[in-house]
């Protein structure tokens, strides 16, 4: 649920605590391959478009391609939404 809320928070604008609540998920799941390769790409990603960069968001959300259309809820294509803001 932290990293939905993380996502949630960069997406809203809100950078400072967005980025508090990703570097802290990223402590503690150090080795969490569904995060590393999956969640915090689109949250730095969703952060990247805060700071007006959208190419290196595109470029930030490259590990995500081949979880993208993997099945599960709708949060699955989420990267490509985000993409397609960038």
């Amino acid at each position: 649920m932290k990293v939905v809320t993380a996502l949630a928070l960069a997406r809203a604008g809100d950078t400072a605590h967005a980025k508090t609540m990703f570097e802290a998920l990223r402590k503690a799941e150090p080795t969490n391959t569904m995060l590393n390769l999956y969640w915090f790409p689109v949250i730095e990603a969703a952060l990247d478009l805060n700071q007006q960069q959208p190419a290196r968001a595109v470029v930030t959300l490259a590990p995500t391609i081949p979880y993208e259309l993997g099945g599960g809820d709708a949060t699955i294509i989420y990267p490509a939404y985000v993409r397609g803001v960038a």
